[in-house]
């Protein structure tokens, strides 16, 4: 299964403070190079906004995807999922 980091979380606090947010939250999804294949879709959601991230030869060797999402409002959870 894919795994999903928040990038943006510098510190790795599960909160994104003024001094990490730079943007767009930035997200990297995880996945075994060796179980993906060069054009499969990694589709990541987050509040109801769904991405589709077209893997690559560069993806499939690092063995990650990336992507951003919208800044959630102040005090409020994000939450990101991927397959």
């Amino acid at each position: 299964a894919p795994v999903v980091e928040i990038t943006e979380d510098a510190n790795n606090d599960g909160f994104i403070n003024r001094e990490e947010l730079d943007g767009a939250v930035d997200v990297k999804v995880s996945f075994d190079g060796d179980k993906v294949s060069v054009g499969d879709v990694v589709k990541v959601t987050s509040g109801g906004v769904t991405k589709e991230v077209i893997v690559t030869a560069e993806d499939k060797a690092k063995g990650y995807v990336t992507t951003e999402f919208d800044a959630p409002a102040h005090g409020s959870e994000m939450v990101v999922t991927a397959v």
